[in-house]
């Protein structure tokens, strides 16, 4: 009998195949503390594994820029600032030495530290990111313990559709579209830095299914429906029959779409009408062109400034509003300045607290009275 779950999309498409279930997270700790005298040896320790850490990361980092482009590669920018935070590796080293804990041990007290802050802001965005903090830690505790690197490895069994509770940018970018053919997961949003990866991939994916990572069994034949959040566990012949049926629906409506898309847009008494497209990351402008588009309506600036602890560079801004202009020569483009509070707060903003932060401290008020953080982004557009 087939069971059904609801939850939302995060990356459009349709797949089908077995269920992987991919646990991961924080692995056990031993208690054993360094024996007297040993405690720089536990430092070093830590340090050696921080550099083998950056070194994987900067590994998968270049990986990412090469295949998806540079602002995709940025979503690892965080993590390894990270390594180097110096109240990170200061809280650690102190935990090691003054209290004699051993390296793991000392880490993880001190990132349980960096996330009851983050938590405590009750910032929807700030939360989302707790992720990205979950997921170095479990590479550097991995690393200390001599743990293998998480991951889903190749499978005999044909596609498969990952299930998990949460799934991090690391885990993500190492998936094989050709043998991951969709994500489903109890948490995540749209916005989670895995599932703006998992778009660019072309991975089909639903967040938001509460239990799903305990309810589905490995092996479990599936059905994913990203279009419109779904997920089909044991699905019986007549839901396969429905699924088989929209996907082919579904590719058919893409190649008309991809015919249409080169057609004039032209109301019935003949008059133009430019059709623009909404984006959200640079890596979208390709795409929009393939879809017709004769410009950009609104070119979303946010992503250079969520989820940082510093500003942005200028040369930085102006080659990623450089890259989406020149993706439409002579063609309209509208950039939006950053549209910062509400839900979106960087970091190194230090946001006040509001009881309505949609009506308050927001937008264009934040960029006036931010001025080094306005005037670069004016000259760089």
């Amino acid at each position: 009998m087939s069971v059904f779950y609801d939850g939302l999309s995060a990356s459009e498409g349709l797949a089908s195949g077995k269920v992987k279930v991919l646990r991961w997270g924080i692995p056990t700790i031993p208690r054993n503390p360094p024996l007297a005298g040993e405690e720089e040896a536990e430092v070093e320790r830590f340090h050696e594994a921080r550099a083998s850490v950056r070194a994987r990361l900067e590994e998968i980092r270049a990986d990412v820029e090469e295949r998806l482009g540079p602002m995709e590669a940025r979503i690892f920018d965080p993590q390894l600032l990270m390594l180097d935070d110096g109240t990170v590796v200061e809280g650690t080293v102190s935990y090691i030495r003054d209290h004699r804990l051993s390296a793991p041990r000392a880490f993880r007290l001190q990132m349980m530290e960096h996330q009851a802050l983050w938590a405590a802001t009750g910032n929807p965005m700030v939360l989302d990111r707790l992720n990205d903090l979950e997921d170095i830690q479990v590479r550097m505790l991995h690393q200390l313990l001599g743990l293998p690197e998480p991951g889903v490895g190749p499978s005999s069994d044909g596609p498969v559709i990952v299930v998990a509770r949460n799934l991090t940018p690391t885990l993500t970018v190492q998936l094989d579209p050709d043998h991951v053919v969709g994500i489903a997961s109890d948490l995540g949003t749209r916005t989670s830095h895995w599932a703006i990866l998992a778009r660019s991939l072309g991975i089909p994916a639903v967040v938001g299914l509460v239990d799903i990572s305990e309810q589905a069994v490995d092996g479990t034949e599936a059905v994913l429906d990203a279009r419109i959040g779904r997920l089909v566990l044991d699905p019986t012949e007549r839901d396969l029959r429905i699924f088989q049926d929209r996907r082919v629906q579904f590719r058919a409506w893409e190649e008309e779409l991809t015919q249409i898309a080169q057609l004039d847009a032209v109301t019935l008494d003949g008059q133009p009408i430019a059709l623009r497209a909404n984006l959200d990351l640079p890596s979208e402008a390709a795409r929009a062109v393939e879809h017709g588009a004769e410009g950009v309506g609104l070119f979303r600036t946010e992503f250079l400034v969520v989820g940082r602890r510093s500003m942005p560079e200028e040369e930085e801004q102006y080659q990623a509003y450089r890259h989406v202009v020149e993706t439409f020569p002579n063609r309209a483009v509208f950039i939006r300045t950053y549209d910062l509070g509400g839900d979106k707060f960087p970091a190194f903003l230090h946001m006040p607290a509001e009881e309505n932060p949609f009506l308050g401290w927001r937008a264009i008020r934040v960029c006036l009275d931010r001025l080094e953080l306005f005037r670069p982004q004016l000259r760089a557009i």
